[in-house]
């Protein structure tokens, strides 16, 4: 059995920008023009939103969450692709939520605010715990399968692995990586 002691681990922390989303004033919807403009009713856009934060969705649309790129107003903002990105699946179900609430009244969604959160820091931590020869841990929050910015971390891990084979990539110590119960390492 394996196990670990966290006791003095000298572990990396991670700052999420969902774990500090707080909830937004007023109720928003799409433009019907354009699907990268999000309007409010009630809201407070200026004091609450500046570019590189995000704007997250209900959980009823699988919170989803668009970066925002432009506080035009109050009352409009303008967000760096579509909800969901640019198949436009998101758009359609957003516009979908929107058109069955006001059936029943409401003019548009709540949204939460997520504040711009710079991992440099992060970053930092895993490449100094790298360059000392540190093992860097990766646990997923409660899912089996990668995600895609899992994968871009084990493409690198991969990639470094094949360099250090080919004597391109020579390290002072042995590193290993851990990816739920996946090691890599050399």
């Amino acid at each position: 059995m394996f196990t670990v002691r966290f006791t003095n681990s000298g572990s990396v922390p991670v700052a999420r920008a969902a774990d500090e989303a707080k909830p937004g004033t007023g109720l928003v919807y799409l433009s019907p023009d354009d699907p990268c403009i999000v309007i409010g009713e009630g809201t407070k856009f200026k004091t609450h939103f500046s570019p590189k934060m995000q704007i997250m969705l209900p959980k009823s649309l699988n919170s989803l969450v668009a970066e925002v790129v432009e506080v035009i107003s109050d009352t409009e903002l303008r967000i760096k692709k579509e909800f969901g990105g640019e198949s436009g699946k998101g758009t359609v179900r957003v516009r979908e939520k929107i058109a069955e609430g006001r059936e029943d009244g409401r003019t548009g969604l709540e949204y939460k605010v997520l504040p711009f959160i710079d991992q440099q820091e992060m970053y930092r931590g895993v490449y100094q715990r790298l360059k000392e020869g540190g093992c860097i841990g990766i646990f997923p929050e409660g899912k089996s399968t990668c995600s895609f910015s899992s994968l871009r971390f084990d493409d690198v891990v991969g990639h470094n692995r094949r360099k250090s084979r080919q004597n391109r990539f020579t390290p002072s110590k042995s590193r290993r990586f851990y990816y739920g119960t996946r090691c890599y390492g050399q």
